[in-house]
C-alpha cells in the first residue's frame, strides 16, 4: 500500500474512532439515566426489562470499544455485563446487589472516557444470603459447602442465639434448619 493509501486508511480509521466516541457521549448519559432508574421503586416486570436493556447496552459496548481503541472501557463494560447476567439469572435477585450495580453503572457511564481505566467495584449482597442452622458441625459444613457451590452466600450457625443476633443486622433470604432444631422452629419462624 502506498504512503497516500496508508494515510487515507489511517484518516478513515480516525474518523470511525471519532464517530464512536461521539456516539458514546450520547449513549453513556442514557446508560447513566437507566442506572438511575434502577434505583427507583419499580414493578418487577419494568425492573427486569430495564435490566435487560442495560445488559444489552453493556454487551454492545463491551464488543465494540476495543475495536475503536478503548480496550479498558470494553473490559469495564464486560465486567458490568457479567454482573447484570448474574442478577438476571438469579432466582431471587437481591435489592442491595441491584443498588450496588446501579451505582457502579452510573460511575462507569459518567466517568470521562480518557480516565476510564478502573472497573468500578460493586459492593453488593449476593443473590441469596442463606443461614443454615445445624448443631452438627460436619453436617453443617457439608450443607454450607453444597449451598456455596450453587452460588449462595452461606453463613453457618450452630446455635439459634447466634443466628438471631446475626439476623438482626442482616436478615437472610433463606434459612436451612437442621432437624435437631425442630423445637426451635417457632422462634425461627419469627424472623
Amino acid at each position: 500500500m502506498s504512503d497516500a493509501g496508508c494515510t487515507e486508511l489511517q484518516s478513515q480509521l480516525q474518523a470511525l474512532n471519532e464517530r464512536f466516541v461521539e456516539r458514546l457521549q450520547q449513549e453513556l448519559p442514557q446508560l447513566a439515566r437507566s442506572a438511575s432508574e434502577l434505583q427507583q421503586p419499580l414493578m418487577h416486570e419494568r425492573l427486569r426489562q430495564l435490566m435487560l436493556d442495560i445488559h444489552g447496552q453493556l454487551h454492545r459496548l463491551a464488543g465494540s470499544a476495543g475495536t475503536f481503541g478503548l480496550a479498558r472501557l470494553g473490559e469495564q463494560a464486560r465486567s458490568l455485563e457479567l454482573h447484570a447476567d448474574r442478577w438476571l439469572a438469579a432466582t431471587k435477585p437481591g435489592a442491595q446487589a441491584l443498588q450496588g450495580f446501579a451505582r457502579a453503572v452510573q460511575q462507569f457511564a459518567t466517568e470521562p472516557l480518557e480516565r476510564a481505566t478502573v472497573v468500578p467495584e460493586i459492593q453488593h449482597r449476593p443473590d441469596c444470603p442463606t443461614y443454615p442452622l445445624e448443631r452438627d458441625a460436619d453436617a453443617g459444613h457439608d450443607v454450607a459447602q453444597t449451598l456455596g457451590n450453587f452460588g449462595y452466600d452461606v453463613r453457618l450457625f450452630t446455635e439459634l442465639a447466634h443466628l438471631e443476633a446475626a439476623a438482626v443486622d442482616d436478615l437472610p433470604d433463606a434459612l436451612v434448619v437442621g432437624l435437631q432444631h425442630s423445637e426451635e422452629l417457632s422462634a425461627v419462624g419469627e424472623f
